[in-house]
Parts: structure tokens; C-alpha cells; sequence
């Protein structure tokens, strides 16, 4: 996956981050406008303060 489609946040922070982890819950998002007006999707659920980074998805 692309860096700049991925952040670890609350809510995505830009128009091109697709995939948010939540450091906090430790739910990660899909959200197909980014920052945009659509709300995100909930896919999955990991064990919370996990140090999640882009590399460690693979998008087909």
C-alpha cells in the first residue's frame, strides 16, 4: 500500500488517507473519501497501541 493512503489517528486527517488504524480502540478503517463528507468503515478489530505502519498491509 501507498504511505500517504495510511494514518494512525482518530478519523482520516487528509483526502487520500483510505485506511485509518485507531492506536487507542485498535479498530482500523476504511474510508473511501478520506477526510470527506462518507463515514468510515470499521473492518477490523487488533489489539490496542500496536505498532501498525502501511507496510504492513497488502491491497489487491
Amino acid at each position: 500500500m501507498n504511505k500517504k493512503f495510511f494514518t494512525v489517528a482518530e478519523k482520516a486527517k487528509d483526502k487520500d488517507d483510505y485506511i485509518v488504524y485507531n492506536k487507542k480502540t485498535g479498530v482500523i478503517s476504511y474510508d473511501p473519501d478520506g477526510s470527506g463528507s462518507k463515514a468510515a468503515i470499521d473492518f477490523a478489530q487488533v489489539k490496542q497501541g500496536l505498532s501498525l505502519k502501511y507496510e504492513n498491509f497488502f491491497v489487491i
